[in-house]
């Protein structure tokens, strides 16, 4: 144990309680404030700037032979011509998720079932969504809920060894 007895940073676990010890050692401030863009590989570019302007109403911003800008509201999004790029589909869980509303999602069903590409999930968690594959498979949801939201479904039915940490006040 360290002096006053808390845990030293030998002694705290990694993973999800690293922000527990960093914040005992310097003054909680924000030092990332937000998501500045996200870039993709992807095996065809004109392809995957049809499905992301078409299917999810990105805005086509600039382009070029080997990528494009796009944005949608505050999101940049960046894809890059590849060509080690295989459109595979990782069995790892990591996703990108983008928001929209109820009445939004609605409509990016139909677009994204239109489409035909791939679904990988079923929705099990707060929050209306979809989860599906971008033409290179890159691993994609769209979810209406937030943060907050997410949290208070998992105070009203907690899950196993759940421990909600740092400023959040989840009403009981």
């Amino acid at each position: 144990m360290a002096a006053g007895g808390g845990k030293s940073l030998t002694e705290s676990k990694i993973g999800c309680c690293c922000i527990s010890w960093f914040s005992a050692l310097s003054p909680v401030i924000s030092v990332i404030i937000g998501l500045n863009h996200i870039t993709l590989s992807v095996a065809d570019l004109e392809e995957s700037i049809r499905f992301y302007v078409d299917v999810l109403s990105f805005t086509l911003v600039a382009h070029w032979p080997v990528g494009a800008y796009l944005e949608s509201g505050s999101l940049w999004l960046a894809l890059v011509l590849d060509s080690e790029r295989q459109s595979i589909v990782s069995d790892e869980y990591s996703h990108i998720a983008f928001s929209t509303t109820q009445d939004g999602l609605s409509r990016l069903r139909e677009l994204i079932t239109s489409s035909g590409v791939r679904i990988w999930q079923e929705n099990k968690s707060e929050g209306d969504s979809v989860y599906f594959c971008d033409p290179s498979g890159h691993k994609l949801e769209v979810h209406v809920g937030t943060l907050d939201s997410r949290l208070e479904s998992m105070h009203r039915s907690p899950w196993a060894d759940l421990t909600i940490s740092g400023a959040r006040d989840v009403d009981s």
